[in-house]
Protein backbone atom coordinates (compact mmCIF):
# COMPACT_ATOMS: atom_id res chain seq x y z
CA UNK A 1 0.00 0.00 0.00
CA UNK A 2 1.56 3.66 -0.60
CA UNK A 3 1.15 5.70 2.19
CA UNK A 4 1.83 9.82 2.44
CA UNK A 5 3.40 10.69 5.72
CA UNK A 6 4.42 14.22 7.29
CA UNK A 7 8.11 14.63 6.49
CA UNK A 8 8.86 15.56 10.18
CA UNK A 9 6.90 12.42 11.43
CA UNK A 10 9.32 10.42 9.51
CA UNK A 11 12.21 11.57 11.81
CA UNK A 12 10.35 10.64 14.92
CA UNK A 13 11.79 7.77 17.10
CA UNK A 14 11.04 4.39 15.45
CA UNK A 15 9.31 3.63 18.68
CA UNK A 16 6.44 6.20 17.67
CA UNK A 17 3.36 5.34 15.82
CA UNK A 18 3.79 7.74 12.54
CA UNK A 19 0.11 9.81 11.32
CA UNK A 20 -0.74 8.85 8.00
CA UNK A 21 -1.65 12.18 5.85
CA UNK A 22 -3.46 10.04 2.91
CA UNK A 23 -3.75 6.05 1.82
CA UNK A 24 -4.00 4.74 -1.43
CA UNK A 25 -4.03 0.93 -2.72
CA UNK A 26 -1.17 -0.44 -4.69
CA UNK A 27 -1.21 0.11 -8.10
CA UNK A 28 -2.98 3.76 -8.23
CA UNK A 29 -0.89 6.49 -9.80
CA UNK A 30 -0.60 9.08 -6.97
CA UNK A 31 1.71 12.32 -8.09
CA UNK A 32 4.75 12.82 -6.21
CA UNK A 33 3.40 15.94 -5.04
CA UNK A 34 -0.66 15.10 -4.51
CA UNK A 35 0.30 15.62 -0.80
CA UNK A 36 3.11 18.87 -0.64
CA UNK A 37 4.87 18.47 2.83
CA UNK A 38 4.54 14.68 2.97
CA UNK A 39 6.66 11.82 1.37
CA UNK A 40 5.48 8.24 0.14
CA UNK A 41 5.93 5.43 1.58
CA UNK A 42 5.37 2.04 0.26
CA UNK A 43 4.22 -0.45 3.38
CA UNK A 44 2.35 -4.11 4.03
CA UNK A 45 -1.53 -3.25 4.87
CA UNK A 46 -0.59 -4.48 8.21
CA UNK A 47 1.58 -1.41 9.54
CA UNK A 48 -1.60 0.21 9.07
CA UNK A 49 -3.32 0.27 12.39
CA UNK A 50 -5.88 2.90 13.76
CA UNK A 51 -4.41 5.15 16.33
CA UNK A 52 -5.90 7.78 19.05
CA UNK A 53 -9.61 9.18 18.06
CA UNK A 54 -9.42 6.46 15.24
CA UNK A 55 -6.84 8.05 13.02
CA UNK A 56 -5.00 5.63 10.65
CA UNK A 57 -1.30 5.42 11.84
CA UNK A 58 1.73 3.39 10.67
CA UNK A 59 2.27 1.24 13.65
CA UNK A 60 5.81 0.89 15.85
CA UNK A 61 7.75 -1.12 13.66
CA UNK A 62 6.92 -0.06 10.58
CA UNK A 63 10.40 0.63 9.60
CA UNK A 64 11.29 -3.18 9.83
CA UNK A 65 9.95 -3.99 6.21
CA UNK A 66 11.65 -0.97 4.40
CA UNK A 67 13.71 -3.09 2.35
CA UNK A 68 10.64 -3.85 0.43
CA UNK A 69 9.25 0.07 0.53
CA UNK A 70 12.51 0.34 -0.71
CA UNK A 71 11.54 -1.72 -4.15
CA UNK A 72 8.39 -0.81 -4.26
CA UNK A 73 9.45 3.15 -4.70
CA UNK A 74 11.78 1.69 -7.68
CA UNK A 75 9.04 -0.38 -9.33
CA UNK A 76 6.83 2.88 -9.05
CA UNK A 77 9.32 5.42 -10.51
CA UNK A 78 10.70 3.43 -13.31
CA UNK A 79 6.86 2.33 -14.09
CA UNK A 80 6.22 6.56 -13.71
CA UNK A 81 8.25 6.88 -16.18
CA UNK A 82 8.93 4.28 -18.69
CA UNK A 83 5.62 2.08 -18.08
CA UNK A 84 5.47 -1.80 -18.89
CA UNK A 85 3.38 -1.07 -21.97
CA UNK A 86 6.01 1.18 -23.39
CA UNK A 87 8.69 -1.39 -22.33
CA UNK A 88 6.81 -4.12 -24.67
CA UNK A 89 6.06 -2.27 -27.46
CA UNK A 90 10.04 -1.03 -27.63
CA UNK A 91 10.89 -4.46 -27.17
CA UNK A 92 8.50 -5.58 -30.25
CA UNK A 93 9.36 -2.53 -32.44
CA UNK A 94 13.43 -3.38 -32.04
CA UNK A 95 12.57 -7.03 -32.90
CA UNK A 96 10.97 -6.02 -35.90
CA UNK A 97 13.96 -3.64 -36.70
CA UNK A 98 16.59 -6.35 -36.90
CA UNK A 99 13.91 -8.61 -38.64
CA UNK A 100 13.22 -6.04 -41.62
CA UNK A 101 16.96 -4.21 -41.54
CA UNK A 102 19.22 -6.93 -39.69
CA UNK A 103 21.20 -7.20 -36.58
CA UNK A 104 23.97 -4.36 -37.60
CA UNK A 105 22.04 -0.93 -36.17
CA UNK A 106 24.34 1.14 -38.42
CA UNK A 107 22.84 0.10 -41.49
CA UNK A 108 18.83 0.86 -40.17
CA UNK A 109 17.31 3.77 -40.92
CA UNK A 110 17.50 6.86 -39.00
CA UNK A 111 14.17 6.35 -36.92
CA UNK A 112 14.99 3.05 -36.45
CA UNK A 113 18.25 3.90 -34.86
CA UNK A 114 16.36 6.82 -33.13
CA UNK A 115 14.12 3.97 -31.62
CA UNK A 116 17.51 2.00 -30.59
CA UNK A 117 19.00 4.92 -28.75
CA UNK A 118 15.32 5.77 -26.53
CA UNK A 119 15.52 2.02 -25.57
CA UNK A 120 19.20 2.29 -24.86
CA UNK A 121 18.30 5.42 -22.29
CA UNK A 122 14.93 3.77 -20.91
CA UNK A 123 17.38 0.41 -19.77
CA UNK A 124 20.20 2.64 -18.73
CA UNK A 125 17.57 4.08 -16.04
CA UNK A 126 15.71 1.26 -15.02
CA UNK A 127 19.05 0.06 -14.44
CA UNK A 128 20.02 3.02 -12.39
CA UNK A 129 17.19 2.97 -10.42
CA UNK A 130 17.70 -0.89 -9.18
CA UNK A 131 21.11 0.03 -8.56
CA UNK A 132 20.04 3.21 -6.51
CA UNK A 133 17.41 0.28 -4.57
CA UNK A 134 20.24 -2.20 -3.98
CA UNK A 135 21.78 0.80 -2.62
CA UNK A 136 19.36 2.20 -0.88
CA UNK A 137 18.32 -1.40 0.73
CA UNK A 138 21.71 -2.28 2.12
CA UNK A 139 22.29 1.27 3.97
CA UNK A 140 19.00 1.01 5.45
CA UNK A 141 17.49 4.34 4.47
CA UNK A 142 14.82 6.19 6.52
CA UNK A 143 12.68 7.66 4.01
CA UNK A 144 12.51 5.50 0.62
CA UNK A 145 10.23 8.03 -1.24
CA UNK A 146 12.35 11.46 -0.59
CA UNK A 147 13.80 12.28 -4.22
CA UNK A 148 17.11 12.89 -2.89
CA UNK A 149 17.48 9.61 -2.61
CA UNK A 150 16.89 8.28 -6.19
CA UNK A 151 18.48 9.17 -9.56
CA UNK A 152 16.73 12.57 -11.40
CA UNK A 153 14.11 11.44 -13.81
CA UNK A 154 14.18 12.17 -17.11
CA UNK A 155 12.37 15.79 -18.45
CA UNK A 156 9.47 13.49 -20.41
CA UNK A 157 8.47 9.98 -19.83
CA UNK A 158 9.36 6.85 -22.05
CA UNK A 159 6.68 6.72 -24.64
CA UNK A 160 7.54 4.57 -27.56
Amino acid sequence: MQVFVANESLSQIASDDVPIVAVYEDGVRVADNAHPGAQRVFVRPGDIVLGDFGRAVLRKGWRDALAESVDEEAEHRILETFPASSQRIAALKLVLAIIDYGSDPKKWPADARELLDQVRKGVSFIASMNAQADLLRNKGVGVPGANGNWPSKPDKPFKL
